[in-house]
């Protein structure tokens, strides 16, 4: 009997085996994968999961580079418009530098530079995918901030992020398609301070740390009179009416009663005048109280002292000596800027330009309101103004210009690197189709062959399993 033990036994093992290949061979065909467990292959399955793995980061890498190229394309076709409106500021500029403007024509211009300037902000408050393209790591705050007087921009404030975002772009490789507005739309290549009024101010020499065009207002408020036996003081109206800062010459003529302020144009008085006034060539004014002149002849050293202030009167710094360096603040941003006080002879405005630190907005406000008449610039020092801002003008622009260059060129290599990596993750797709996915035709064959050799296997054991004893007598 162990004889037929045996023979049983290898036939049955052999159907099992023959009936699981079967079973493993149609399930390759209803699936067309050939390792649908670890088992099938331990060494091909597992260089398929990794595979699989690595063609999952090599998606969420594309994924991030398109986002990336996105964001940096629509950055780009919002500079280009920017662009667009500073060349059309410095041609309406050049227009009202070169040409003979009435102011009624500089009032149009300025109209024009301004609906500009509300351009511009707006672009560069551009969102992308719900994010601000401008506004680096901080994605959901609006970059610029704007204040307003009497309904138009006087002043625009960057809130936005000093960092950018990184993301992974490829193994080991970061990325960010968000740009920090103020590296952008401001240059950074601080040089010498320019000042382009007639007040006699002058660049110090400590360091600035002002930006963009700064107006120096000074102002006027005593005229102090050298001690002496001369018997002149202040006149009625020298506090308000007095123009002149600094030490200048008060000359009074006893022959003639007539009195003169650094050597110009004579003004007659009357003993027990209270409030003469005198105008020198330049159109410098004291007011003389001669009221107790000596009634001689006499040179007298008058100083005008006064204030100073860079943010439009909102604070003041006193200017009571001549000879040394002030520091004048800024109350609302803490910004400072030096001035050499030795040849200050006169209150006024006094524009100041800070080369490398130009930001688009302030260049467009600035620009506007010279135009509009709004900072009371004498003609000389008006056109003085204009014929600099086209230097400021053209510093933001090349600064626009080179963030544009910049981009093209990163945009360039993420669009080599999306090609390579969606060449990697080609070839890991058909490398795991190699491995993972059955040959279909031989899928085929070899179930024929397995089919024959169970019906076979079947066949014999059929005919093993029904002798009897009777059929060996």
């Amino acid at each position: 009997m162990s004889g037929w033990g045996t023979i049983y036994n290898t036939t049955t093992r052999a159907m099992s085996v023959h009936s699981q290949r079967m079973a493993d061979l149609q399930l390759q065909v209803s699936t067309g994968a050939r390792i649908a467990r670890a088992s099938d292959d331990p060494s091909d399955a597992n260089r398929v999961m990794h595979l699989a793995s690595e063609a999952r980061t090599i998606a969420s890498y594309t994924e991030n580079l398109h986002n990336v190229v996105q964001s940096m394309q629509e950055g780009t076709n919002a500079l280009q418009e920017v662009s667009s409106a500073l060349s059309r500021t410095r041609e309406l500029l050049t227009q009202a530098v070169n040409g003979t403007f009435n102011e009624s024509n500089r009032r149009t211009v300025a109209q024009e530079i301004n609906s500009l300037l509300e351009q511009v902000v707006s672009l560069a408050n551009h969102e992308s995918m719900g994010r601000y393209v401008f506004s680096g790591a901080s994605t959901g705050v609006r970059p610029y901030v704007v204040e307003r007087t009497d309904g138009d921009i006087s002043h625009v404030r960057y809130e936005g992020s000093y960092e950018d975002m990184p993301v992974p772009v490829a193994n080991g490789v970061l990325h960010s398609g968000l740009m920090v507005g103020e590296e952008v739309f401001r240059s950074d290549d601080r040089q010498d301070a320019q000042f382009l009024g007639t007040t006699g101010a002058a660049a110090g020499e400590a360091t600035n740390s002002v930006q963009g065009d700064v107006w120096l207002t000074l102002t006027h408020t005593t005229t102090n009179y050298a001690a002496g036996t001369h018997g002149l003081a202040a006149g009625d109206d020298s506090a308000d009416g007095g123009t002149i800062l600094g030490e200048h010459t008060l000359n009074v003529y006893a022959a003639t009663n007539e009195i003169a302020l650094d050597g110009g144009p004579r003004a007659s008085f009357t003993a027990g005048e209270t409030n003469v006034q005198v105008t020198n060539a330049d159109g410098d004014v004291v007011y003389v109280d001669v009221s107790g002149w000596s009634g001689n002849d006499e040179t007298v050293t008058v100083t005008g002292t006064g204030t100073a202030s860079i943010d439009d009167g909102e604070s003041t710094t006193a200017l009571t000596s001549f000879g040394g360096e002030l520091a004048v603040t800024d109350a609302d941003s803490g910004q400072v800027l030096n001035v050499d006080t030795s040849g200050i002879v006169r209150e006024g405005i006094e524009p100041v330009r800070m080369p490398g630190t130009y930001d688009v907005f302030g260049t467009l406000i600035a620009v506007r309101d010279v135009l509009a008449g709004q900072r009371g610039l004498d003609t000389e020092s008006r056109k003085a103004f204009m014929e600099e801002s086209l230097a400021s003008l053209e510093e933001v622009a090349v600064q626009v210009t080179e963030q544009m260059t910049s981009i093209g060129a990163r945009i360039s290599a993420m669009d080599s690197l999306q090609t390579t990596l969606e060449n990697v993750k080609s070839e890991a797709e058909m490398e795991k189709g190699r491995l993972a996915d059955a040959d279909l035709a031989q899928v085929a064959a070899d179930l024929a062959r397995t089919q024959t050799l169970y019906q076979t296997t079947l066949a014999s054991a059929s005919r093993v399993l029904s002798l009897s004893l009777l059929d060996f007598i």
